[in-house]
């Protein structure tokens, strides 16, 4: 089964920039990102009120970005379950989704940073699902 997904990690906002992975494959490696540049394209229509009529399209672009923004995440990922693992006997040492997400933000990650990080630690065997959310695997440490 692939696994795609396109994160919003792009350090100028202004481009209209887009990375796509490809991290987890059933028995395969991860594949390196895809990155693309949105371009308007006018399509030489124009509407009932005389505007230009357009369309975006994704054209390949090499994006320098895309590899940022992958190191960035694995950098999340680390902070965010040494940060689990240092408050885990604190409480229950369940966490749902959402509050690990904000565990991440407040380790001042962006928020689909934060949001790819803790996609992956759910399903990195780093974490077991239990009743209430997540806590770390006993095989982990």
């Amino acid at each position: 089964m692939r696994s795609w997904s396109a994160i919003d990690d792009r350090p100028d906002k202004g481009l209209m920039d887009i990375s796509v992975s490809r991290e987890r494959f059933k028995d395969s490696p991860a594949l390196e990102p895809l990155g693309y540049r949105a371009q308007v394209t006018d399509l030489g229509r124009v509407d009932s009120y005389g505007d230009p009529i357009t369309s975006l399209a994704l054209v390949a672009a090499d994006a320098p970005s895309v590899k940022a923004a992958q190191q960035q995440r694995g950098k999340a990922k680390r902070e965010l379950l040494t940060h689990l693992r240092s408050i885990r006997n604190v409480g229950p040492g369940v966490w749902t989704i959402g509050e690990m997400r904000e565990l991440c933000r407040g380790l001042g990650q962006v928020e689909g940073t934060a949001r790819s990080a803790v996609e992956w630690l759910t399903t990195s065997g780093f974490l077991t699902a239990t009743v209430g959310g997540y806590r770390i695997s006993d095989d982990a440490d």
